[in-house]
């Protein structure tokens, strides 16, 4: 049997355990789950039981007289919970003929049925349920993640969602932030990355069509889609029937729209409320917010997602972005204010605002006050002036690692300023090679630990490829006291999906960490995602001419790659070798785990992902040289790029397997592009080599080689 301990992910505040089973079931046992009280989130902890019962071969009786009984109580004044202020605590109790699952509050009740559901095993032919008491409750009132308007996101169906909200649930975690509008720079198909999930009020011509492009291997074809609305936008009630689910999971599913910066498609269509330059003329990009043009505006949406998205689900809470302003209005009336008073004055409206329409918790990132270094007593006065101190809650972000320094070296700045959530990084470009981020999870929360912040609030897509970040953020949320023992948890994670060869997959794991890794630490994503995957060189270079008219350029890829790697330039042939060795370590491990599900695919799809793009990059720089050294002819280069785009077919046909189908588009579409330009190479050299021509081998611009498709596709 195994023991609680060594896998139970986060990890309860007491357990204790016998060395055998307190019960055994037979095959086919009926098991009766009992309620005491019926709401719709101690439904959900009865559903979530009767499912992992099933899936054990053991049955659910509902009614009737089962051999054995699962009682789930709600009892606040249980002598139990004596001394724990958390409403969430439970605690579960296993007895020979019954279990006792008691939640100080229906939360807690349900969280008690998730660690029950994990706490079953399956052995020689029998449901084993040990012999434990277990006593919970989290360190962190709020707990979650904020869910970007990103790639991937806008193809969300109710049923991703409810997959989403149910995987997080089981986390024991509480909030979840939807983002309805962002935007960035200019990328694919030189269009703005614009994301708009809820309609404008009076505008509705705003919105942000999508686009569908890549190669499916699996199908032989190209698939083009255009003018696809994101489905939050497209169907009026899909936000509403989500945050209505979310909380029959316990989980709080808040709006965000950003209201200052990470904004050119409002003022782009309304230019009259858009931030000017010198000349008056339209940024489009960011507010002037010395038109009252503009608040009216503002507060029309936030009254719609207060209206539509907040009060009829019984909630509070709503997020405004704020974050990343880098450009100002240069009207008269604002070009002699300093940008931080008129950033605060502009933040001050909005909460106050938000507050009389009766929110209590009013969210914005701290980015723009520690940018401008306002954050002191004189800030935190200007709040309590406003009378907005009680419902403001700051989220401190960063994507650092204590290596380089949380906060761009400002760290030392972080206190409980406001009411505060400590924001850490768990995954956000679902879209390229996956990252483990558990050392800056790890630093956030040990800072946060510090001070009187009310929880944890993490950046970003979702995806179960951030599996472990996820489980980081959960596992400290609930018991921080675990945040300076990462290989503690590691043994544990290892243990919760690999319980019969924990060893070696810790071993795996460990390569995996070490092959998303690299000396840097200054960024977010390491060498290989940052300077040699195609992502990066998505972005289109952006001039102006003087009548204001954007002109943009693609990047020089994969070029520009090449030249970082022969340069060693932020990059080099070690650190890719390194990769491939890692890599080598953990795939041999997961196609040989014995697990074969989305789990170990996910982990196995990342794995490729690295080696495959490492060989990819090693490969062709050797040839290159060996080729232009005279060592290496035509035929050597074609076969060599032949075996490359069987190995990135191999992949994206394990990734339309693999990759959760929200996710997969944007995905496949950076594939398709290395691909592209694995296939143009092959065919030039092809087709010099049969007309008895030299070709030219120029891998720091390949242009001379490029196709139709790689336009297209690019």
């Amino acid at each position: 049997m195994r023991r609680l301990k060594d896998y139970l992910i986060p990890m309860p505040k007491k357990i204790e355990e016998g060395a055998s089973p307190i019960a055994a079931l037979p095959f086919g046992t009926s098991v009766r789950i009992a309620l005491d009280k019926k709401s719709d989130v101690i439904k959900e902890a009865k559903k979530e039981l009767e499912e992992k019962l099933v899936s054990l071969a053991a049955v659910s009786a509902d009614g009737g007289r089962g051999s054995y009984t699962v009682r789930i109580k709600v009892s606040p004044q249980d002598v139990e919970f004596q001394g724990i202020d958390s409403p969430e605590a439970y605690y579960v109790k296993a007895g020979k003929q019954e279990t006792v699952l008691v939640g100080k509050s229906d939360a807690g009740a349900l969280y008690a049925a998730y660690t029950f559901a994990d706490m079953l095993q399956f052995e020689n032919n029998s449901l084993i349920i040990p012999d434990a008491y277990i006593l919970d409750y989290p360190d962190y009132p709020y707990r979650g993640h904020t869910i970007e308007s990103r790639y991937g996101t806008e193809f969300m169906t109710f049923d991703e969602y409810k997959n989403m909200i149910d995987y997080f649930s089981r986390q024991k975690l509480n909030r979840l932030v939807i983002t309805l509008y962002d935007c960035w720079n200019y990328q694919y198909d030189s269009d703005p990355a614009e994301f708009l999930y809820m309609e404008i009020p009076g505008h509705p011509e705003i919105k942000t069509p999508k686009r569908i492009k890549y190669y499916s291997v699996k199908n032989k074809r190209w698939v083009v889609r255009e003018n696809l609305l994101p489905s939050l936008f497209a169907d009026k009630s899909l936000l509403g029937k989500v945050i209505a689910y979310a909380k029959k999971r316990n989980v709080v599913m808040l709006p965000q729209c950003n209201m200052l910066a990470h904004n050119t498609l409002i003022p782009r269509f309304i230019p009259e409320i858009s931030a000017v330059n010198e000349r008056g003329i339209p940024l489009r990009r960011g507010y002037c917010t010395a038109k009252p043009e503009t608040y009216r505006l503002l507060y029309s949406m936030i009254d719609k997602m207060i209206d539509e998205y907040i009060l009829p689900y019984g909630l509070d809470e709503i997020h405004f972005g704020l974050d990343e302003i880098q450009y100002r209005c240069m009207c008269p009336e604002c070009r002699g204010r300093e940008t931080i008073d008129i950033f605060i004055e502009h933040t001050l409206n909005l909460i106050k605002y938000a507050k009389a329409r009766g929110m209590k918790h009013v969210y914005l990132c701290h980015d723009v006050f520690l940018t401008y270094n306002a954050v002191g007593d004189s800030l935190k006065q200007r709040f309590v002036d406003a009378g907005v101190d009680d419902v403001t809650v700051l989220d401190w972000w960063t994507y650092e690692d204590p290596t380089a320094g949380l906060f761009y070296g400002k760290a030392d700045k972080v206190y409980p300023l406001l009411r505060s959530r400590i924001k850490p990084y768990s995954g956000y470009q679902n879209w390229m090679a996956i990252q483990d981020t558990t050392e800056n999870i790890r630093g956030c929360l040990k800072l946060a630990s510090g001070f009187d912040f009310e929880g944890v609030n993490a950046y970003t897509t979702f995806d179960p490829a951030f599996d472990k970040n996820f489980l980081t953020i959960a596992d400290l949320a609930w018991n921080k006291s675990g945040i300076d023992d990462p290989d503690e948890f590691d043994r544990r994670y290892a243990e919760k999906y690999y319980p019969h060869n924990k060893d070696a997959a810790l071993t795996a794991l460990r390569a995996i960490f070490h092959m998303t890794h690299d000396s840097a630490h200054v960024y977010w994503q390491n060498q290989l995602n940052r300077w040699l995957d195609y992502y990066m060189y998505g972005y289109r270079l952006v001039s102006k001419e003087e009548n204001e008219n954007v002109t943009l350029t693609l990047k020089n890829y994969p070029g520009d790659a090449f030249s970082r790697l022969i340069n060693s330039d932020r990059v080099d042939t070690a650190y890719l070798e390194g990769i491939r060795r890692y890599a080598k370590a953990a795939e041999d491990f997961l196609k040989n785990s014995g697990r074969y599900d989305l789990f170990n695919d996910t982990l196995l799809l990342n794995v490729r992902y690295y080696d495959r793009t490492a060989d990819e990059f090693l490969t062709v720089l050797g040839l290159w040289r060996e080729y232009n050294e005279g060592k290496a002819g035509a035929d050597k280069v074609i076969s060599e790029l032949a075996r490359l785009i069987g190995e990135r077919e191999s992949l994206m046909s394990f990734a339309e397997d693999v990759k959760i189908p929200h996710n997969l588009p944007t995905y496949l579409r950076n594939m398709t592009v290395v691909r592209q330009w694995l296939i143009d190479l092959r065919d030039y050299f092809v087709r010099q080599f049969s007309e008895g021509k030299r070709p030219v081998f120029d891998i720091t611009n390949l242009d001379y080689a490029m196709s139709e498709r790689f336009r297209f596709i690019r």
